[in-house]
């Protein structure tokens, strides 16, 4: 089953705080969540604002995080498949040659 990048759901995180989290980047957000004190998903994030200048909830950054994650999972699995199947052919063609080789120097021979 080939799995595309629209199958990877996406958090409902409002457009505004989706942009401010792109902006500070996946390891900006992760060393701020764990450095931030609030316990709750509800909490805030210290450090970490959307926009609008408002303060980004934990929830909001977990999951953020959770679907770049999953990104970087399919964008791995997508260099996986294109180097095994690149590492295929090459190796059909490396047969190829071998059994030319054969043929060619079998026919020489005789």
């Amino acid at each position: 089953m080939v799995e595309r990048m629209t199958d990877i759901k996406r958090a409902n995180i409002a457009p505004h705080v989706r942009e401010g989290l792109e902006t500070r980047g996946v390891e900006t957000v992760r060393v701020l969540l764990v450095t931030s004190a609030g316990p709750g998903l509800g909490s805030i994030v210290e450090g970490l604002t959307d926009t609008q200048g408002k303060w980004v909830s934990r929830a909001d950054a977990e999951a953020w995080l959770n679907e770049q994650k999953a990104i970087e999972d399919h964008t791995a699995r997508q260099r996986q498949t294109l180097m095994l199947r690149w590492t295929g052919a090459g190796v059909v063609a490396a047969v190829i040659a071998a059994v030319a080789g054969i043929i060619a120097a079998w026919e020489g021979w005789h």
